[in-house]
C-alpha cells in the first residue's frame, strides 16, 4: 500500500514521482518541483498541483494533478464517506468502459483514522464548471450533464453487482428512522418560520415514509429492479464541462454520496431542490425526458416514462428532508444557510402535487 497523504506538506516531489512511476507515467526521470494552492472545502482540502520534471523525463508525463484530502475535523456519517469516494476511484471508475470521470492515479482510505486522499488528473486548463448557486447553469450545460448522467445511470442499470460486490443498497429504513428522529428537533428550531400547514406537512410527511417504502421501494430492493449507481450530491457544479463539446465528453466529480437507489434521485437534487419555480417550471419536465431518452438510447428496458416521471415525483417528496439532514448532521447548517434549499424544495413539492403520494 502507498503512503496515505493527510496533509499538504506530505506532498512531495519523490511522493510524486513514486505515485507516477507506479500508473506507468514516468519510466524515467523524476519530479524534482511542485507547486501547490490548497484551499479548504466542505468535507476536504483540495489543490491543484503544478509539477516540474528533471529532463530526462517523458513529455508525456502530467504536469498538472489535483488533489483532494480529508478534512481533520470532518468525521465520515450516513450521508457523505471519505471511503466512499476511494471506492468509487477504485472500484467503480475501471469497472466501466470509457468511464466519465478524471483519471485517477491514487486513492487510499484508512478506517482507522478515517482520512483518505484522492489524486486526479487536472482538468482546469480544458474543462470548467458552472457558477455555484445560486446562479443556474446555461440550459447546454444541462443537456450535456443529463446525457452524461443517463449514460451512467445506463450502465448501472439493475447490474447484479450492485449491492452485493460493488456498494450496498441505500440504507432507506435508517434513513426514516434518523429523520423521525430529528424532525422535532429541526421544527422546534425553525419555529414560526415556518407556517402552521408546513409543520403539519412535515410531521405528515415522515410519518408517511413507512407506508411510501411499503407501496414503493420495498419490492424493488427486493428485486434489484429499477435500481442504480447514483451520485446523491449531484447539483450541475460536480460537472465538468469541456471547453470545447465536440472533442470532449463532460466528466462527474465529488463521489462522496454515492448509493444504489432510483436513479431520478440524481434529477431531482440537480433540479427541483437546486432551482427556483420560474426556471425550474419551464425546463424541468423536458430534461427528465431527455434523460428519459438518453436511459433507452443506451440499452435501458421495461422503465416507460411513466415510471420515470413517478421516480422523480417521489424524490422531490424526499427533497423535503434534506434540509432535515443539513440541519441534524452538521454543526454550521444549524445557521440556517440552508433555508432557501428548504424553500425551493416545498414550492417543487406543491407545484408536482406531491401531497398525493402521502396517501
Amino acid at each position: 500500500m502507498g503512503k496515505l497523504i493527510t496533509d499538504m506538506e506530505q506532498v512531495t516531489p519523490d511522493w510524486l514521482t513514486e505515485v507516477l512511476r507506479e500508473q506507468g507515467r514516468l519510466d524515467r526521470g523524476k519530479v524534482v518541483a511542485v507547486e501547490k494552492s490548497p484551499q479548504p472545502t466542505f468535507t476536504s482540502i483540495v489543490s491543484h498541483l503544478k509539477m516540474t520534471y528533471s529532463d530526462d523525463a517523458p513529455s508525456s508525463a502530467p504536469t498538472r494533478l489535483f488533489l483532494k484530502i480529508s478534512d481533520p475535523d470532518f468525521r465520515s456519517n450516513i450521508y457523505v464517506s471519505h471511503k466512499k469516494e476511494v471506492d468509487f476511484y477504485n472500484i467503480i471508475a475501471p469497472a466501466m468502459t470509457d468511464p466519465p470521470f478524471p483519471r485517477c492515479y491514487d486513492a487510499l482510505y484508512s478506517p482507522e483514522t478515517d482520512q483518505a486522499h484522492v489524486l486526479l488528473e487536472d482538468l482546469s486548463e480544458t474543462y470548467l464548471q458552472t457558477e455555484l448557486s445560486p446562479l443556474p447553469p446555461l440550459v447546454s450545460h444541462c443537456e450535456q450533464a443529463i446525457d452524461c448522467l443517463a449514460r451512467v445511470h445506463a450502465f448501472w442499470w439493475e447490474d447484479p453487482r450492485l449491492g452485493k460486490d460493488i456498494g450496498a443498497l441505500m440504507d432507506v429504513q435508517s434513513f426514516i428512522q434518523a429523520f423521525g428522529m430529528w424532525l422535532p428537533g429541526f421544527l422546534d428550531f425553525l419555529g414560526d418560520r415556518l407556517f402552521p400547514h408546513e409543520h403539519k406537512l412535515y410531521e405528515r410527511a415522515v410519518a408517511s415514509l413507512p407506508g411510501l417504502w411499503e407501496r414503493h421501494l420495498q419490492h424493488r430492493f427486493a428485486e434489484g429492479r429499477g435500481l442504480t449507481l447514483i451520485h446523491m450530491d449531484l447539483h450541475f457544479y460536480n460537472f465538468l464541462y469541456p471547453s470545447d463539446p465536440t472533442k470532449d465528453k463532460p466528466r462527474i466529480v465529488d463521489w462522496e454520496s454515492w448509493s444504489v437507489y432510483v436513479g431520478p434521485t440524481d434529477l431531482a437534487y440537480a433540479i427541483a431542490y437546486s432551482w427556483y419555480p420560474r426556471r425550474r417550471r419551464v425546463l424541468e419536465k423536458d430534461l427528465v425526458k431527455r434523460y428519459h431518452d438518453g436511459l433507452l438510447k443506451h440499452g435501458v428496458e421495461g422503465y416507460d416514462w411513466s415510471d420515470c416521471w413517478d421516480d422523480y415525483r417521489l424524490a422531490v417528496f424526499v427533497n423535503l428532508f434534506i434540509p432535515v439532514v443539513r440541519w441534524a448532521m452538521f454543526d454550521e447548517s444549524r445557521t440556517g444557510w440552508w433555508w432557501n434549499e428548504l424553500m425551493r424544495a416545498l414550492l417543487a413539492f406543491e407545484d408536482l402535487d406531491c401531497a398525493e403520494l402521502l396517501d
